[in-house]
């Protein structure tokens, strides 16, 4: 059985160790990637979620920071927010088109969760982990 793709489905991924700064969209139904402008500091274990990825890095300003592609914009856009914690080694889940819930991480992060909002640029602490994570 074959998969059949979306012609409007595409596959962002950037970062990575070796690539941290490497942005790219896989176009799963030509089977074929388009190198897109790179993100504007390094980026490795963040998490993202469509457009919108988050901590990482190799510093605290990679750490507690977001970064959005933004087409009208015309490339990767800094949020003017600060994480409430240095995030990297995170999950996330998705909550809606313009925000998201990043859960726990390494160090301070293990039990607490925070909701980014690209769209009010916010970010705010939700709940606590019921078991440390990292």
């Amino acid at each position: 059985k074959s998969t059949q793709f979306s012609i409007s489905e595409a596959i962002l991924i950037t970062g990575g160790f070796g690539a941290e700064q490497s942005a790219e969209i896989f176009l799963p139904w030509q089977n074929s990637t388009c190198e897109l402008p790179p993100l504007p500091d390094q980026r490795y274990y963040h998490v993202q979620a469509g457009n919108l990825l988050c901590g990482g890095g190799l510093d605290s300003s990679t750490e507690r920071s977001c970064l959005q592609w933004s087409v009208q914009q015309g490339g990767w856009v800094t949020l003017p927010l600060t994480l409430t914690e240095e995030r990297w080694g995170s999950s996330v889940w998705r909550v809606s088109q313009d925000s998201l819930v990043i859960m726990g991480g390494d160090n301070a992060a293990k039990e607490t969760s925070e909701t980014v909002s690209s769209d009010g640029d916010s970010t705010r602490r939700t709940f606590k982990m019921k078991y440390p994570t990292g």
